[in-house]
């Protein structure tokens, strides 16, 4: 099987090498401008020249060469293991996610201990499917320092304005795990914002 690769290797992907990887590289940025893994595009173009050369003793003679077609599956399945990754190392979507839940958890309570109302809206079945609330820089400051002093975490933000800006950096991938942030009032030059987090 080792020498039958070679064989391919030296008959189908070595022979004008450069030339297909240079025609690979082309189609690859001009389909998947700005993909995951676009750091390392000079591997993929080999991996692409190799996966094009093994189909055609893989597939059926005759058959349309799917080497596209799988590239296309590999890419998708990337962006989304990219998305995954960004959303689950994300700081502020991490301290948000664990207000929502404290939230949920704690119900009517919530507001005494956190100074902070939310509002829940339920489905046809009872079940919750999205909350929001209403906070200044300030406010969502305070009831996540409580948050971190309750659960035992070091909360790593020193002032309402250092985490506004980071979250404000965030909002796209905030957006694409379920959070949406809109300005809402100011009251004495204080910006109040609705923060609603889907919840299915």
């Amino acid at each position: 099987m080792v020498s039958g690769l070679f064989q391919v290797f030296s008959s189908q992907v070595l022979p004008g090498l450069e030339e297909q990887r240079k025609q690979v590289l082309g189609k690859l940025q001009t389909l998947y401008p700005n993909h995951a893994k676009q750091r390392v595009d000079a591997f993929l173009t080999l991996m692409i020249v190799i996966l094009s050369a093994l189909l055609k003793f893989l597939d059926p003679p005759g058959s349309k060469d799917r080497t596209w077609e799988i590239v296309d599956w590999w890419m998708q399945y990337q962006g989304r293991v990219a998305e995954e990754t960004e959303r689950d190392t994300n700081l502020p979507i991490y301290l948000l996610d664990a207000l929502v839940k404290e939230m949920l958890a704690q119900g009517e309570d919530f507001r005494k201990q956190y100074y902070m109302s939310f509002d829940l809206t339920k489905n046809e079945f009872g079940d919750p499917v999205e909350l929001s609330f209403l906070a200044s820089g300030r406010d969502l400051l305070m009831a996540l320092q409580i948050l971190g002093k309750n659960k035992g975490f070091k909360f790593p933000f020193s002032n309402a304005k250092q985490l506004g800006i980071r979250i404000a950096n965030d909002s796209e991938v905030l957006e694409k795990a379920g959070w949406r942030r809109e300005h809402e009032k100011t009251v004495h030059g204080l910006k109040y914002y609705r923060l609603t987090r889907k919840l299915v």
